[in-house]
Formats: C-alpha cells, sequence, structure tokens
C-alpha cells in the first residue's frame, strides 16, 4: 500500500512536470480565431460602405471606432484578468467577438456601424491581451520561448479569415449571413477548446484598480519599445503599397508586393522564432531581428528600386517577426506584476502607436517626402535594437 502511494506520487509530480500540451492548442485556437474574425470583416467593408453611401471620409472616421474600442479594451485588460483570471476574460471575450463580427454586416446608418466597431475594438484587444497573458503562463511550463507559435497561427487564422472573406464576396454571399456563420464557426472553435486552458487561478490576484499602470522602469520601457514596433509594423500596411505607386511609378498590380513580403517574412519568421530564441534567447535574438530590419528596409530605400523596396520590406518583415512576442512575453514577466497587467500595458501603448503610425509617416511625408517618412520607420527599428537589452527575462515567483 505504502509502496503503491510513493508510485502515485510520484506519478502526480511527473504529470505536474510535463508541459501543458493541452492548453498550448487550446490557446493556439484562441490566436487563430482572433486572426480570423477581424480578418473576415474586412474584404466586406467596400459593400457596407456602398450599402450604407459613405464618402471615403466617413468611413474612414466610422473605421477610428476600432481604435477607439482597442484602447477602451486594453485599458480594462488588467483588472479583469487580475479579478477573474486570463482564461475566463480571454475564452469570454473570444465569444463575445465572434457574436459581435455579425454587428457591422447589420448596421443600417453611419452611427450604428460605428457603434459596432467600437464594441469590436474592444473585445478584439481584450481577448489580445487576455490570450497573450494566457499564453505566458503556458510558456511558463515548457521553460522554453513558444509565444512565436501563437503569434504565427495568428497570422494564419488572418490570412484564413481575409480569403473566405473574400470568397463570400465574390459569390456574393449577404455581409450578415457571411459574418454570422464566420463567428459561429469560430466561436464553436473557441468554445471547444477552452475547457483545455490552465485553471483560472494560475494568474488570478484579485481586486485591480481599473487603470493600467507602470510599475518602474522596466515595465515602461518595454511599452516604449512597443510603441516604436508599432509604428514599424503599421507602416508597411499604411504607406509600403503608396511609396510603390507613387515614388517608384510601380502599376495597381505590383503595388502590394511590398506589403505581401513583408507579412509572408513576417509568418516564416514567427514559425522559425520560438526555435532561434531557444537556442539564442530573446536579446540576441531581439537585437539580431530589429538590426536585420534596420538594414534591410534601409538599403531598399538607399537602393530606391522597386525590387529592392520590395526585397527591404520582406527583411523587415523577417527581422521583426520575433520583436512583439518577446516584449509579450518580458512584459508578462516583469517581477512585482501579473501576466495580464503587464502585457495590457505594453498592448494599450502599442495600439496608440498604430494609431499613431500612419500619421507620423505622413506628417514626415508631407514635410519632405514619403521615402524620408520611411527612414522614420527605419530609426524606431534602430532604437529597438539598441534597446533589446529590456526584453531580458526575469525570474518570477508565480
Amino acid at each position: 500500500m505504502a509502496r503503491h502511494r510513493l508510485l502515485r506520487s510520484r506519478g502526480r509530480l511527473l504529470s505536474a512536470r510535463r508541459p501543458p500540451r493541452r492548453a498550448r492548442a487550446a490557446v493556439a485556437t484562441l490566436f487563430f480565431a482572433n486572426g480570423a474574425a477581424y480578418a473576415g470583416w474586412v474584404p466586406r467593408i467596400p459593400e457596407v460602405r456602398a450599402a450604407l453611401g459613405l464618402s471615403e471620409g466617413a468611413l474612414g472616421a466610422a473605421l477610428l471606432g476600432v481604435g477607439a474600442g482597442a484602447l477602451v479594451g486594453s485599458l480594462a485588460a488588467a483588472p479583469l484578468v487580475s479579478r477573474c483570471g486570463s482564461r475566463g476574460v480571454a475564452t469570454t471575450a473570444a465569444l463575445g467577438l465572434c457574436a459581435a463580427l455579425v454587428l457591422p454586416g447589420l448596421a443600417g446608418s453611419w452611427a450604428a456601424l460605428l457603434a459596432a466597431l467600437v464594441v469590436v475594438g474592444g473585445l478584439d484587444a481584450l481577448t489580445d491581451v487576455a490570450m497573450n497573458a494566457h499564453g505566458v503562463v503556458v510558456e511558463r511550463g515548457y521553460q522554453r520561448s513558444i509565444l512565436n507559435g501563437f503569434h504565427a497561427v495568428w497570422s494564419l487564422g488572418a490570412v484564413v479569415g481575409a480569403a473566405s472573406g473574400s470568397a463570400a464576396a465574390a459569390a456574393r454571399t449577404p455581409v450578415p449571413a457571411h459574418l454570422a456563420a464566420a463567428g459561429f464557426v469560430l466561436a464553436a472553435s473557441v468554445a471547444g477548446s477552452a475547457p483545455a486552458l490552465l485553471p483560472g487561478h494560475v494568474d488570478r490576484s484579485g481586486p485591480h484598480p481599473l487603470r493600467v499602470a507602470l510599475p518602474g522602469r522596466a515595465l515602461a520601457l518595454l511599452a516604449a519599445l512597443a510603441l516604436a514596433v508599432a509604428v514599424a509594423e503599421g507602416a508597411p500596411g499604411d504607406w509600403s503599397a503608396v511609396y510603390l505607386a507613387d515614388t517608384l511609378g510601380v502599376g495597381p498590380g505590383a503595388a502590394g508586393a511590398a506589403y505581401a513580403a513583408f507579412s509572408a517574412a513576417m509568418l516564416a519568421g514567427r514559425l522559425l522564432g520560438d526555435a532561434v530564441v531557444t537556442r539564442r534567447g530573446h536579446v540576441a535574438t531581439t537585437r539580431a531581428g530589429a538590426t536585420l530590419a534596420a538594414l534591410g528596409l534601409g538599403s531598399g530605400l538607399l537602393v530606391g528600386t522597386p525590387a529592392a523596396v520590395v526585397a527591404g520590406f520582406g527583411v523587415a518583415g523577417l527581422g521583426l517577426a520575433t520583436v512583439f512576442p518577446a516584449l509579450f512575453s518580458a512584459a508578462g514577466n516583469v517581477p512585482g506584476t501579473t501576466a495580464g497587467v503587464g502585457i495590457a500595458s505594453v498592448s494599450l501603448v502599442a495600439r496608440l502607436g498604430f494609431l499613431l503610425s500612419p500619421a507620423l509617416v505622413g506628417a514626415v511625408a508631407t514635410v519632405a517626402d514619403l521615402t524620408a517618412g520611411l527612414w522614420l520607420v527605419v530609426g524606431a527599428v534602430a532604437l529597438v535594437a539598441l534597446c533589446a537589452s529590456a526584453v531580458a527575462p526575469a525570474p518570477r515567483s508565480r
């Protein structure tokens, strides 16, 4: 009997030491659903604009609702994750996002569209923070980097969502029907995988004030780097096609090549990123990646040919692939705070960066030209390379 109890005790100990593989798969499902949800709506934007008779300015103002909602969601994430744990917040917010996905398709006016996008943006940001926080906790169980893989799955979800949305648009599927069906499928996948997530108590710390604080220099520096990375990651989507078309004279059919190269390289980098980080560490990988991105994009701008610029954006995507996962991993392990609070702080500033990116580059382009505006991106990435030591992992007690 004593021997049986000893063996059973040893079995529990070995089980506790095993990496939480089921939880890892469940977190990957959350990332996939989050990436696919909003990306599936993007191809239907022209139809919604036409149905509501919106001008470009009115549509742009409505789309700002996503950013406004995201800021509110990021702000609310820290207290919610602290009080409820990342498991409950991630699952509830993801299911809410799937349900809210149909709202833009049902909007009958500009105001209704704006309100729908505020809701979608808020739930998207809340899901983003909570699933990254849970991913960091799962990563601790592996004692090696796995967060890049989650972000790669997010990119895959975005590709699948955009492709399915384009297919639905080509088939003339009504927008509400398409978004409702997509939301249902994604919600079913989230609900099916949720029981495999880690227990809620693993990162629940009790009540937390309704604010995002920066408790110390470490988290403040990570937030500053997140701002720089967000400016750098936002610029390819906002300006690369414009640069190729207006500055280099590339035709419409090829103007999207730079952003395609950036996105494909980033996906490849994230698929390979965990192995590189495990071998070289977060600091060395971040420094090398940011340096590669700055040199690649800078070289492309200096050469100034379409092929060089496309290649430069591709190299930048590869170099930047592991930086945001490294920032989130470091923020989720800052001593003296929880994963949810740290990641929410960095996420909030990053979303501000994505909102500011087009305006910052555009302002420089107005004063000088768009080439100078893109050199701002090179400078932002170079700053990340110089401050890469900020992503060094810190020992934690929880």
